[in-house]
């Protein structure tokens, strides 16, 4: 298999640490503002409750997939506003691309690059180590401040 179309789940190398590609599922502008256009806990769970493949885990928000998955427990998380997962593979994408239409939103990796093809994201977790990237985008790091640096400002 070759790398991933666009940006794909490529493993980011920080100096000696390996970041992690989230997808979210939001309605803002980009993920980092969700909470300014939420899609709410609320929904989340009354979505959840509809689709018979997702389980919710807890109360929290958090529910594993039973799809074709090639992971063994693949996993959504509702938190501030988004739904988001790491590394999902190509299978859990095309799910969260359903979702994100049901729910009047879309898919986004953490640089803000959409998502809306089924195509445009293929990802086989057992060949991840096979897909090295060695450069770090710094808007992942400057989105990631800014988000936290406004949690800490409310």
């Amino acid at each position: 298999m070759g790398p991933p179309l666009r940006s794909g789940p490529a493993a980011w190398s920080w100096g000696t640490q390996r970041m992690g590609v989230d997808l979210h599922i939001t309605r803002a502008e980009t993920w980092c503002y969700s909470e300014v256009n939420p899609i709410t806990k609320d929904e989340w769970l009354v979505y959840v409750d509809a689709d018979k493949e997702l389980e919710l885990v807890g109360e929290s928000g958090y529910v594993i997939w039973h799809g074709l998955s090639k992971y063994s427990e693949p996993w959504l998380e509702w938190s501030e506003g988004e739904i988001k997962t790491k590394y999902p593979d190509t299978a859990l994408y095309k799910k969260m691309l359903q979702i994100a239409s049901e729910l009047n939103a879309h898919v986004e990796d953490d640089d803000g690059q959409r998502y809306q093809l089924p195509s445009e994201w293929i990802f086989d977790p057992s060949e991840r180590n096979l897909i090295p990237n060695g450069n770090v985008n710094k808007n992942v790091l400057g989105r990631w401040l800014i988000n936290h640096l406004r949690k800490i400002l409310k």
